[in-house]
């Protein structure tokens, strides 16, 4: 399969944007340097990651969620959390799409 979109392959995904289990680092067998890692976090989430805002028609499916019991509301949030949230987007608020292969400012 070959993708064929303006901007190129890097562009075709959600944009979503949400941090990894701390679980993840410890279980890769890895040794990493979470200094690092954390500071690449606060510099994309400084960067490009923007909260979403939601359509009508998501935040009526995640109402509905909540009334059959999967929760808690973890609202905005950018950890992995059991229940409903909403996360960030790779886009910006004037919704201006970072892809994979995008120069950040």
């Amino acid at each position: 399969m070959r993708g064929r979109v303006l901007g190129g392959t890097s562009m075709i995904n959600a944009g979503f944007y949400s941090q990894a289990d701390k679980e993840f680092f410890s279980e890769m067998g890895i040794k990493w340097d979470m200094d690092s890692v954390e500071k690449a976090y606060e510099w994309v989430e400084e960067t490009i990651v923007s909260q979403l805002r939601l359509p009508l028609w998501q935040s009526a499916v995640k109402e509905a969620l909540l009334e059959a019991g999967v929760g808690p509301d973890n609202k905005f949030n950018l950890n992995h959390k059991l229940g409903t949230k909403f996360a960030g987007s790779t886009t910006t608020k004037n919704v201006y799409y970072y892809g994979a292969c995008t120069e950040a400012p």
